[in-house]
């Protein structure tokens, strides 16, 4: 066993309290429409009699092009009417005092004479040279202010409020003070950082190390270092944080050998990083910052080209130059190890994507390396930051649940541990089978002395992996015999073959838990492409109509089984992959809608196959299992984490979770519904400590629970005709297509506005010109009636939670968007607020806990690592760590604001936390002990901090948060669950709902399973 750490350190800062104020002078120029009238009237030229007119100049087409050719600016985005900013003007972007003009009058003169001419509704060949002769008499002028990067307002809830500016200037301030660093030393050379220019609604700062060589497998890998700085707040804490957070980029230098090109993921557009040895524009000072432009392919051209509002756009005849032009795309796709590193012209870099194939650099840094770099980069904070303070391992009680996951390391303890494991999943089926029919939704037992009956369905396409699942059935149920099928294998297949809906062969196996009956169906035709046949028809409507006949037939087809609606059954679906022409013509989507309509959930298994550079026949008995496993999870079959805390916490505690389906979160689509569907789940434990639990869900139609397999099924009900259209604007082929009608109106009415917080605090949105305020309207009406729909859909639930001890699980990036009392910014102790109705009190018998977690690109918790190891490797370490005493004064026993880690995933135990990227080391342990070895090509993974925040309880009734916070710890860690989970168990089960939403959308792998934690904090 490795050391076992009892403190650990984020890579984060904060201010200290009472310091200086941190103020910095800058330039500013404010928003156009301030210039003077000649813009703003050059834009309602020709506008109709009547029409509304604009009354701010649009800059969309201009930022883009302005962020890449002018990387030392920060553009800020616009303020809704009226929303303080914190600035002494409404400013449009800003640079430091005490650097160059980045933007002198030649270049902003050559700026707007051809952003002009885009300005008119309609072409003024006069108008414009009048408006910028106007403006050459009274040109923009650039404005001295002096802004406080660090002094912001709070919340009623003691929480600080950052100015939306500070989201921007605050981290692009630092950048510049880690730029001026002396380079970082890896040991094995100099890393020397530059700052990357950030999109116009990107938040944060990033920097980037040049690109860095490493030799594997006979080629050359390129890749570089990457810093973000991110500002962020943290519930009850009245000072704001800047995270520091380090990864990896990876550059695409290997063409393939068939095209000679390099590979670019269709109907996406690809980033290249540039730095050109001259200014960008006549005029300009030069820049040392990275450039970002894109590449994206032209169906008109049949080729690729640099995307027009990128650095090659709008600007174009501005900035370039014949010295160094801009690389020719099919030569950088060509050649483009030519561009990579130091070298003469323009230096370029594609970035490496997983859609163009293996990378030798494998993604992420290990801890040590983390907090070494951390070190570094600390030397540029001011006085008035400092480091978060350390966090100690809290001392409430056993970090694990009373049933563990057990860790058999013999043979005769693993062959033991399977026969437990076998039973318990019968025990667990046998009484999911009791609650469904108790609860009206199954058969009762076939005798009064049998067993309860769990009976499934098998829709084989291959014999070799029908065999499999039936194996795998076997083992995961240790089941004996062969359950009744046919002695010869010749009169096996026959029979396998010629079975049919209402004939199909059936195997059974009984033990003195269960009854075990398994029906085999071959798929047939229902597994074939969907029949897309556009004909007149848009290819669109043509994908709208298959899936609506393959799901109608799916759910005849079963129904000709005996299949009933209200009688919940699970089925597994063998079904081809990636052989499908067009690739949305797969059927998996349709036939989940269709075996739901029917009353069974599915899981779906992949054909085994083999081919180049991939082989689904060598692990096919495992993914057998794990198809069994989930399928279970969906029958509400899971193993309860039993809490360690005894008579500390009300006995016969209840655990609710609320989940928000906005979108997939995988698959190649992130379709947003216009109406995003709340789910609600709620586990309510046998309580006899064997970690069962019965599982029910919310129907929103009958406004009551049901068992959890019910409420999945009739979640289809609301992927009707309107939602498969939602998806088919977002399916990868159709997307070419116009969005039918509300579809972007949707898509940006489910996501925050991008002048939210990185904690939910709205402050800014961005331009809403006023000739497009109705699409403005449509957009806010929808974000309300979204709200209004959760907060309805709160009222009906919460009150179903009183009369019984139970916490509520809520996730913070999933739901403030449609529940704002989950902001940083609205949260207040022990109070809730559904609705418009004013916060309240909590109910006795309610907890609130609210999670937020590092995943994505929100980086919302900071990157951490374990200390105090007497051998100096800082490491990682599971458990649960707080409070975070910044989070709220007072007594210790009150803070609400906790921390949760958990071991390494088991794929990644081979991970040294003292890896190294950078520099050789040395192994210091295991048979290769005091070798030498180098770490680039090892994959760097991370558990994620997860924060837990108790926001409601009873502290005048003697609870403690940290026996919430704890509790929310221990239901990461379920037993039937290979590794730690993401987020705690209900939440999890919660989320896993979104599947008959937005169910397995085309290209989705068949074999995705719910194994283990789903962020992988691989960055």
């Amino acid at each position: 066993m490795g050391f076992q750490y009892a403190s650990i350190d984020r890579s984060a800062f904060r201010p200290v309290p009472d310091a200086e104020p941190l103020k910095v002078r800058y330039r500013a120029m404010e928003r156009p429409e301030h210039w003077n009238d000649a813009l703003l009237e050059l834009t309602n030229h020709g506008l109709k009699p009547g029409a509304t007119p604009w009354r701010t100049v649009p800059t969309w087409r201009l930022e883009g092009s302005l962020g890449t050719l002018c990387p030392e600016l920060c553009l800020l985005p616009r303020p809704e009417k009226g929303e303080p900013t914190g600035l002494e003007g409404d400013f449009w972007f800003l640079t430091p005092y005490d650097i160059p003009d980045p933007l002198p009058p030649g270049a902003l003169d050559g700026m707007l004479n051809l952003w002009a001419v885009t300005l008119p509704r309609n072409p003024a060949p006069q108008k414009v040279p009048e408006t910028l002769e106007r403006l050459r008499s009274d040109p923009p002028r650039w404005r001295d202010t002096e802004v406080d990067l660090l002094g912001c307002p709070t919340s009623g809830g003691e929480t600080s409020l950052p100015w939306p500016f500070q989201y921007r200037l605050t981290t692009d301030w630092l950048a510049r003070r880690i730029e001026e660093l002396p380079p970082y030393d890896s040991g094995n050379g100099l890393l020397h950082f530059h700052a990357v220019p950030r999109g116009y609604f990107d938040k944060g700062a990033e920097l980037m190390s040049q690109p860095l060589r490493h030799d594997a497998k006979g080629k050359v890998w390129w890749w570089s270092v990457v810093i973000h700085l991110a500002l962020h707040s943290a519930p009850f804490d009245p000072l704001p944080r800047i995270h520091l957070s380090l990864g990896v980029r990876r550059w695409a230098t290997h063409p393939s050998r068939s095209s000679g090109r390099l590979y670019l993921p269709p109907g996406q557009r690809t980033s290249v990083y540039l730095r050109c040895p001259v200014p960008w524009l006549p005029g300009a000072p030069l820049s040392g910052r990275y450039t970002i432009a894109r590449l994206q392919w032209s169906r008109k051209d049949r080729a690729h080209v640099w995307h027009e509002n990128d650095a090659a756009g709008l600007l174009r005849p501005l900035a370039l130059n014949q010295r160094h032009p801009l690389p020719d795309p099919e030569e950088l796709l060509s050649e483009p190890e030519a561009r990579i590193g130091d070298g003469p012209g323009m230096r370029a870099a594609v970035v490496h994507s997983a859609a163009m194939g293996t990378h030798e650099v494998e993604r992420g840094m290990m801890p040590h390396q983390r907090s070494q770099l951390f070190e570094w980069a600390r030397q540029a904070f001011p006085a008035q930051l400092r480091p978060l303070p350390t966090l100690h391992r809290n001392p409430i009680g056993d970090h694990q649940p009373r049933n563990p996951r057990p860790k058999p390391s013999k043979p005769h303890a693993k062959t033991a541990e399977a026969v437990r494991a076998a039973e318990e999943r019968r025990l667990g089926l046998a009484s999911a089978m009791r609650f469904l029919a108790e609860e009206g939704y199954g058969s009762d037992a076939e005798g009064e002395m049998l067993p309860p009956v769990f009976e499934s369905r098998l829709l084989w396409t291959t014999h070799r992996m029908r065999q499999e699942v039936i194996d795998g059935l076997v083992h995961v149920l240790g089941l004996k015999g062969e359950g009744g099928a046919p002695e010869s294998q010749s009169d096996a297949e026959m029979a396998y073959d010629a079975s049919q809906p209402g004939a199909p062969v059936v195997l059974e196996w009984q033990t003195p838990e269960l009854i075990v009956r398994l029906r085999c169906l071959p798929l047939g035709a229902l597994g074939d492409d969907l029949a897309i046949d556009t004909g007149r028809r848009s290819r669109k409507e043509a994908f709208v109509d298959g899936v609506i006949d393959r799901r109608r037939a799916t759910s005849q087809w079963l129904s000709s089984d005996g299949v009933l609606p209200n009688r919940p059954t699970l089925a597994i679906v063998e079904i081809d992959q990636d052989v499908f022409t067009p690739s949305h013509a797969d059927p998996k989507y349709a036939l989940r809608l269709g075996c739901a309509d029917a009353g069974v959930v599915s899981q779906f298994v992949r054909v085994p196959r083999k081919g180049k550079g991939y082989n689904t026949e060598k692990d096919a008995d495992h993914r057998a299992r794990m198809g069994w496993l989930d399928g279970f999870r969906q029958l509400g079959v899971r193993v309860l984490p039993e809490h360690s805390l005894g008579g500390r916490l009300p006995e016969g505690l209840r655990y609710a979770a609320v989940w928000s389906v906005k979108r997939r979160s995988d698959g190649p689509t992130r379709t947003a519904l216009a109406h995003p569907l709340p789910v609600a789940l709620l586990m309510t434990p046998d309580g006899d400590g064997s970690g069962r639990a019965r599982v029910h869900g919310w129907d929103r139609d009958e406004a009551d629970w049901v068992p959890y397999p019910a409420m999945l099924v009739r979640l289809t009900r609301n992927t009707g005709l309107d939602s498969v259209r939602e998806l088919a604007s977002d399916v990868p082929g159709l997307k070419d297509e116009v969005p039918l009608p509300g579809q972007r109106q949707a898509e940006q009415a489910t996501q925050e506005p991008h002048g939210t917080t990185g904690s939910g605090v709205v402050r800014a949105t961005g331009e809403v010109p006023a000739a497009e305020v109705t699409d403005s309207r449509r957009k806010a009406g929808l974000r309300d009636e979204q709200r209004r729909a959760m907060e309805r859909f709160l009222q009906h639930v919460i009150p179903t939670l009183q009369g019984e001890p139970t916490v509520l699980f809520a996730h913070a990036q999933n739901l403030r968007a449609t529940w704002p009392w989950l902001q940083d910014g609205q949260v207040r102790r022990d109070l809730l607020k559904a609705g418009h109705v004013p916060a309240s009190g909590l109910d006795p018998d309610l907890r609130l806990v609210r999670i937020r977690d590092g995943g994505g690109n929100s980086r919302e918790t900071p990157q951490w690592w374990g200390i105090g190891n007497p051998n100096g490797i800082n490491g990682l370490g599971a458990g649960l760590w707080g409070p975070d005493g910044a989070a709220g004064p007072g007594d210790t026993d009150d803070r609400r604001v906790f921390y949760s880690t958990t071991e390494k995933a088991s794929q990644f135990t081979g991970s040294a936390v003292q890896a190294d990227k950078l520099a050789p080391r040395l192994i210091s342990q295991g048979p290769r002990k005091g070798e030498t070895t180098l770490d680039t090509g090892i994959p760097a993974w991370n558990p994620h901090l997860c924060e837990i925040t108790v926001l409601g309880c009873h502290r005048e009734d003697g609870d403690l948060p940290a026996a919430y916070a704890l509790v929310a710890h221990q239901l990461r860690q379920a037993a039937d669950y290979k590794d730690a989970l993401a987020k705690p168990l209900p939440l999890h089960l919660a989320e896993k709902a979104e599947e008959y939403v937005l169910p397995l959308p085309a290209g989705t792998d068949a074999d995705s399973s719910d194994e283990g934690e789903k962020i992988l904090t691989i960055s």
